[in-house]
């Protein structure tokens, strides 16, 4: 009975540790990254205009601007893109998790409070 356990228990150590780095496991599986033009979507639930934020490449510092809700971007595949805000905006921090890029995908920029946030 011991022996199930412990394997179950790291069964799901094991499936909790891909999950957390499942953006890492495939970069390790994407060989060949081809450049692409990713198309973003913005689903803005912020209180700012889509025109104060932008979608920059982690990778090459390039960004592009939303307009109508979507925004393109020259990048290669699986680099990782993230909201922030416009460079026009120094003062102003706007904290975003960046995802492996593709073709089409959309980003939500959520401005409600995090009440983890506060603890720190």
């Amino acid at each position: 009975m011991g022996r199930y356990l412990g394997f179950a228990v790291l069964v799901g150590l094991l499936a909790l540790t891909l999950y957390v780095y499942r953006f890492e496991v495939g970069d390790l599986l994407a060989f060949h990254r081809q450049e692409i033009t990713a198309t973003v979507y913005l689903d803005n639930r912020c209180e700012l205009r889509d025109s104060t934020l932008i979608v920059r490449d982690t990778a090459t510092g390039a960004y592009a601007g939303f307009s109508r809700g979507f925004a393109t971007l020259d990048t290669k595949e699986r680099n990782r893109l993230r909201l922030e805000l416009a460079p026009r905006y120094k003062d102003i921090e706007f904290l975003s998790v960046a995802y492996p890029a593709r073709r089409s995908m959309t980003l939500i920029a959520d401005c409600s409070p995090h009440p983890l946030i506060d603890l720190f």
